[in-house]
């Protein structure tokens, strides 16, 4: 399944959009790397077709704050930062794919690193800072064995799980 170029626009401007108003990333970032991004699928499993990364994003972060307002206040993450760990957990993808027409592939002789620490080195790069949570989260949101979760990285990794699961796998 494709995505038509003007949806995949929709949602960039409205990634966009959300990543300034939550200082995510700054202009000259968006610049740099918004191109790559519209074009980038979200895995080799699903969402693999332009603006499959960007779908995918905006569709877990929206679960994300859902079930954040859901939450006891006590409960509840920083929806600044729950927003800002939500777009970079999935960013590193920007540099691991290769377009061949509509076909995708791993790009070859990429460094063997998790994507929470290709997504940090990257943030690093745009001069984005962060928290110790904020930190903590992107790096083992992908770990299902963390023993180093915060609430910030259960929410997201459960609105990322959910969100793979209505892909269907």
């Amino acid at each position: 399944m494709a995505l038509e170029q003007e949806k995949v626009l929709e949602i960039a401007d409205n990634f966009f959009k959300l990543a300034t108003k939550y200082e995510v990333f700054s202009d000259s970032s968006i610049s740099e790397f918004g191109e790559v991004l519209l074009k980038t699928p979200a895995s080799l499993k699903f969402g693999t077709y332009e603006g499959g990364l960007l779908e995918f994003i905006m569709n877990y972060t929206s679960l994300a704050v859902k079930i954040n307002n859901t939450l006891p206040e006590k409960n509840k993450s920083d929806v600044k930062s729950l927003v800002k760990v939500c777009f970079l957990t999935q960013i590193g993808k920007i540099q691991i794919f290769d377009a061949n027409g509509s076909t995708f592939a791993y790009k070859k002789g990429l460094a063997n690193i998790s994507m929470g620490a290709r997504a940090a080195k990257f943030a690093l790069e745009q001069g984005i800072k962060f928290t110790e949570d904020e930190y903590s989260s992107l790096i083992s949101v992908e770990d299902k064995e963390s023993h180093f979760d915060n609430s910030l990285c259960k929410l997201i990794r459960f609105a990322t799980n959910l969100t793979i699961s209505n892909y269907g796998h």
